[in-house]
């Protein structure tokens, strides 16, 4: 009868060689623990099935005799950064289902070692590559039920260019039914034939590629059919980039026809889009829904196909050059976070009736985004870091969807809502005018109030006409007392002696003392 032990996430930097009397075991979890090695004497569990060494960050090696353990089904080593190699014989675990990585080097276990491992499937990493035997030895392709394939070159001098990693990336063309690859460090300035994914019967759904800096033109996957998410990282040299080589113009040419998720990050040197055919004959990512354009400082436009009417989140990072004349009329998310170019300075909203969520976050020359009384679906409005921004418009008032409202870190509107005794502040530095704008935010069932002392409590009564979740008073809840009355769920008390002013509707009550910190909760 088969045993279990589970010790993940329990802080061992040792397992005891006592652990090899279990010879029944057939489950053993140390995942998550801080173990650097194992002991030779798990290698006597001949029934053991699973072995999980998932995010042991600190593990740098696994027992010689590890090819003893002639049953082992599942060996997951996710998220073990520090494993230097793989002992030898990995071979002659025939049984194996699950090889979650395998480190090649030259002293452990070698690359034709996965030949014999037919069984393998679900996730398999390969990293440290430097090259190996032949095509034949591998046997990669025949490995039918591996869906996530990754391919991780050395990292020492990647920078430079390396013909070696071309002859290397030869060696792993993967089985047609592949739905996930991801390649990184690769130092060569193409990829090989076998990358086009040419073949009717591919599956490949999502791909990325991420700091093969020396890489200088991408293959043609623009009519690959199965694609769904694509992710570029840090391809230096790519100036300008082709995402449409190899199409013909045709009314009938469709290019990422099922193209669902597009992410551009870290492309230093990318100033355009290339297409080698006129864009207006083709139909270009026709299902894209989220685009994420993070950290090209010279990108200059995105083509407007590409911004089309399916695409509804929208993510645009640190692109100073970027002008976006519109935005996709079915937009419901977006986010612009630093200098987005041309949408840093002004944001003008036409028909844009879908958008849900808005973040705006360092952007450093915005005053406030223009159009706002349109975007009648807004439900989250988030504006963090504007060194620009100096007021609130009234247009806040139109927002009749809007359920969370967050307003801080904007240094200029910060002391006009101090000076101006009309002025409250709403969540942590979000100033709304009292005396004509209260009941802006009367709809908002999320929110946090903070009065200063002297405020007029007529100018709050009866303009609150929602619970308040949080409401508190820096040094006084003088002002609240009638304000609040039976909307008040929850309120931080700094002054013991109106206690019992407060509603009874309250169901948590946060005494302070004077030295600010929470005394007691009710």
């Amino acid at each position: 009868m088969g045993g279990t032990v589970d010790l993940s996430y329990v802080a061992i930097e040792t397992l005891p060689n006592e652990v090899g009397s279990l010879i029944h075991l057939r489950y053993l979890d140390l995942s998550k623990t801080k173990l650097v090695e194992l002991p030779e004497s798990v290698c006597n569990l001949r029934n053991l099935q699973t072995l999980k060494l998932t995010s042991c960050e600190k593990l740098r090696r696994l027992p010689e005799g590890l090819r003893k353990l002639v049953n082992l089904r599942h060996l997951e080593l996710l998220y073990t950064d520090a494993l230097e190699c793989l002992p030898k014989g990995i071979e002659e675990l025939r049984c194996l289902q699950t090889l979650s990585k395998f480190v090649m080097s030259e002293e452990g276990c070698q690359l034709r070692e996965l030949s014999n491992l037919n069984n393998l499937s679900g996730y398999l990493r390969i990293t440290n590559i430097r090259g190996g035997g032949s095509k034949e030895s591998i046997n990669l392709k025949s490995k039918e039920h591996i869906r996530t394939l990754g391919l991780g070159f050395v990292k020492e001098d990647y920078v430079g260019k390396r013909d070696d990693d071309g002859s290397a990336i030869e060696l792993f063309e993967p089985h047609p039914n592949l739905e996930e690859l991801a390649v990184w460090y690769y130092g060569g300035s193409k990829f090989p034939n076998w990358m086009e994914f040419q073949s009717s019967s591919i599956m490949l759904r999502r791909l990325r590629i991420v700091k093969c800096r020396n890489l200088e033109v991408l293959p043609s996957w623009a009519k690959l059919e199965s694609l769904q998410s694509l992710v570029l990282q840090e391809l230096d040299s790519m100036s300008p980039m082709g995402l449409f080589n190899g199409l013909e113009a045709s009314s009938t040419t469709v290019a990422y026809p099922n193209l669902k998720v597009l992410v551009i990050w870290d492309m230093k040197h990318w100033e355009e889009w290339v297409m080698e055919t006129s864009s207006e004959d083709i139909n270009v990512m026709p299902l894209l829904r989220d685009l994420f354009i993070l950290n090209c400082p010279v990108l200059k436009s995105v083509p407007h196909q590409i911004l089309s009417q399916s695409v509804k989140i929208l993510f645009i990072r640190d692109c100073p050059e970027l002008i976006i004349s519109w935005l996709p009329p079915l937009l419901e998310e977006l986010t612009l976070d630093g200098d987005a170019g041309s949408l840093s300075r002004s944001l003008h909203f036409k028909n844009n009736t879908s958008l849900k969520v808005m973040w705006i976050q360092n952007l450093p020359h915005l005053t406030f985004p223009q159009g706002l009384s349109q975007l009648k679906a807004l439900q989250t409005l988030k504006i963090v870091d504007c060194n620009s921004l100096t007021c609130i418009p009234h247009e806040l008032q139109h927002l009749t969807s809007l359920r969370e409202l967050v307003i801080s870190g904007c240094p200029i509107l910060g002391p006009r809502c101090e000076k101006d005794e009309g002025w409250i502040r709403l969540l942590i530095c979000c100033a709304i005018k009292v005396g004509d704008g209260i009941g802006i935010i009367s709809r908002i069932p999320n929110f946090e109030i903070t009065v200063r002392q002297g405020y007029n409590e007529g100018q709050l009564h009866t303009k609150i006409h929602r619970p308040l979740y949080f409401v508190r008073t820096l040094l006084t809840l003088i002002a609240l007392t009638s304000a609040c009355h039976t909307y008040s769920k929850r309120c931080w008390c700094f002054d013991m002696r109106l206690l019992m002013e407060l509603s009874y509707e309250l169901e948590e009550i946060n005494v302070f003392t004077e030295a600010g910190k929470p005394d007691r909760t009710w």
